[in-house]
């Protein structure tokens, strides 16, 4: 009789370990799932914002181009001597 309690004891006690181990690979596997679904959004939060970012830099860059050109225009027009 005892070694039947022993045997049952052990057993129940494998069958919990082994839930167990599966409920904490699940909930691994969930986590790892969610964090790459969030990595994903983000890639694609910031592939959205590649083309604003390209209309906002196609603006700067005119203002220089201008002002580049004002200032070689300029350059180009001769200017008298200063009288000291």
């Amino acid at each position: 009789m005892l070694i039947w309690v022993i045997v049952s004891v052990v057993s129940i006690v494998l069958v919990g370990s082994v839930l167990l181990a599966s409920k904490a690979r699940a909930s691994r596997r969930n986590r790892t799932a969610e964090v790459w679904s969030e990595t994903e959004v983000d890639y694609k939060a910031r592939h959205d914002l590649i083309p604003k970012l390209e209309e906002t830099l196609k603006g700067y860059t005119f203002r220089p181009r201008a002002t580049l050109q004002a200032v070689t225009r300029a350059r180009r027009v001769p200017t008298p001597p200063e009288k000291v």
